[in-house]
């Protein structure tokens, strides 16, 4: 048995000077997923005109993410191990980013957003690797680990987000508006 989800993701371009994107909109359509065993998600990213964009598309669940980059179409697979399952669409220059949630049982509907992205940057600046995890409206839009001298920089919607790294287990409220720039360090494993 197969489930279909179609997903379309209207997304909102942040730069005015941005020109490899329509300023009006892109749009994620993510296109059929499976049962459990061999889930994965198949869909492309495309620009208001049609035309594929080349972006990174992630899945983030409560157990971690997994991300691609898209094919010059604007195509994407990406496995899944559980759900429900969040996908984060972001183009490679991060003007743009969505999110959209949705569970195994879902019917097949296109969803409309309009999030305009913002920029983290994690660092780890410890001795030992942990594992960082960001909300968004309570829902996970980043898991990841962050490994010692390895900075890393992920695209989240603007706005209120959460952030936990595993080490400490606190939570920090950040706030990041349209088209900026948050830095976050963290030193797991000091003393």
């Amino acid at each position: 048995m197969h489930t279909k989800i179609s997903v379309a993701c209207f997304l909102a371009a942040l730069a005015a000077s941005c020109s490899s994107t329509p300023k009006e909109s892109v749009y994620l359509r993510a296109a059929e997923t499976r049962p459990i065993s061999g889930n994965e998600v198949r869909g492309q990213l495309l620009g208001a005109d049609g035309q594929p964009l080349k972006g990174r598309v992630r899945a983030v669940t409560e157990t971690g993410s997994t991300s691609v980059g898209t094919l010059r179409d604007g195509t994407f697979v990406l496995p899944l191990i559980s759900w429900p399952v969040t996908l984060v669409a972001a183009t490679d220059a991060g003007e743009i980013v969505c999110f959209a949630e949705f569970g195994p049982s879902d019917e097949a509907r296109p969803i409309a957003l309009s999030e305009p992205g913002a920029w983290l940057d994690l660092e780890n600046t410890g001795s030992t690797t942990t594992r960082v995890s960001v909300r968004y409206r309570d829902v996970p839009v980043v898991g990841m680990t962050l490994r010692p001298g390895r900075p890393e920089r992920v695209c989240v919607p603007a706005g209120d987000l959460v952030v936990t790294f595993q080490h400490d287990d606190r939570r920090r409220a950040v706030h990041v508006d349209v088209g900026a720039t948050e830095r976050l360090v963290t030193t797991p494993g000091s003393k």
